[in-house]
């Protein structure tokens, strides 16, 4: 019996080839939005994934409706494939959220719901969800004003500490906010014994990431009648 080498290896090859055209149409919307490409054949490739459980396709897929990217603006079907994405765990659609929800912006405004998607990215180690609790709690933003739970998130956002306790990247502005924030803490005592030479070295850190204010409270800290 002849065997034709050929047909074997095409029939062995198909499934990836098919698999390739399948995913030949990434599932970004940064794409659409740059121009790289078509949005209704990334919109049916996001489709499809996002429904499947893929939980970047389906933050994706919020961007499409969110944006209007080659469909209406539709800020409910946003929001309900944005949630399907956060509770997989999915960065950035936990972070939409609750810029959502404590800015105002398309949502109403609802500090209650974005402390709790922020409690959630800050617990997995978003820097900028660590800053916003901090910022929720320093403010007492639709929850008890609590210092010390400022403090607490305000230090995870704050940057690394290397074994001899400096804070590491000193010039990183992501840190800067947080660093001020500590610096304001010890130097009025909220939530913490009020301690001048703390508060210069966090405004220094601060400053040190281009935070104007930072700048200028360590200025008048320095100014000789201080």
């Amino acid at each position: 019996m002849h065997i034709n080498i050929r047909v074997l290896l095409a029939a062995a090859l198909m499934p990836a080839v098919l698999t390739g055209c399948f995913e030949s149409t990434p599932c970004s919307s940064s794409l659409v939005r740059s121009g790289e490409a078509d949005a209704s054949s990334v919109f049916s490739s996001c489709s499809g994934k996002a429904r499947d459980g893929d939980a970047i396709a389906q933050n994706n897929l919020g961007d499409f409706y969110y944006y209007g990217l080659g469909v209406p603006k539709d800020v409910p079907a946003a929001l309900e494939w944005y949630r399907k994405a956060a509770l997989q765990g999915e960065s950035d659609a936990i972070l939409r959220l609750g810029e959502m929800y404590y800015s105002g912006k398309d949502v109403s405004q609802d500090y209650i719901e974005a402390e709790k998607w922020y409690r959630m990215g800050a617990e997995r180690g978003l820097l900028m969800a660590q800053e916003k609790l901090g910022d929720i709690y320093y403010e007492g933003l639709g929850v008890r004003q609590d210092y010390a739970e400022a403090m607490r998130w305000y230090l995870r956002a704050s940057g690394p500490e290397d074994p001899a306790g400096k804070r590491a990247f000193e010039t990183d502005e992501s840190f800067a906010h947080a660093r001020f924030r500590l610096g304001e803490m010890y130097y009025y005592g909220r939530g913490t014994a009020q301690d001048y030479r703390e508060a210069a070295r966090w405004f220094s850190l601060s400053a040190k990431g281009f935070n104007a204010d930072a700048a200028g409270m360590l200025g008048d800290m320095y100014y000789p009648n201080f």
